[in-house]
């Protein structure tokens, strides 16, 4: 391997696990921050608050709304991913192309949709895991 190609693969390395760990702080972050909105409706998550029997196209209760932007949101299953991303990196081992592709693809458009929200803060890891594709691929 010339020494080109070793800096290569250890920038995509260094750049997904970046990556993975600044999915896993925008995932904490948007974690706590509803943590700390949510606490008045959590005891009501318990007592049946969330079952309601409304028609599918009925507006959603308070309790409900802080539910879907914590516990039901994509917080929880990104920072497991981000988890996943930064072990593979310190394993060595490249994500699968498809990921990268998928999860920026995500990003960007929940981006340009959705504001305000955190979705901007995630299209820095997503063009860093864009780049590490870009570098393997040319090794």
């Amino acid at each position: 391997m010339g020494i080109a190609t070793v800096r290569s693969v250890s920038s995509a390395r260094t750049l997904t696990l970046w990556a993975g760990r600044l999915i896993i702080a925008v995932s904490l972050m948007h974690i706590v921050f509803f943590a700390i909105r949510s606490l008045d409706h959590l005891p009501g998550w318990f007592t049946g608050d969330l079952w309601a029997n409304e028609p599918f196209d009925a507006p959603i209760s308070q309790s409900q709304a802080h539910f879907w932007t914590l516990l039901g949101s994509f917080a929880v299953p990104l920072l497991l991913l981000g988890a996943v991303i930064v072990r593979s990196a310190k394993e060595g081992r490249p994500l699968l192309a498809y990921l990268t592709w998928t999860i920026s693809a995500w990003v960007l458009v929940c981006a340009l949709v959705l504001e305000p929200a955190g979705f901007p803060f995630l299209l820095v890891p997503a063009g860093m895991l864009i780049a590490a594709e870009v570098l393997r691929k040319r090794t």
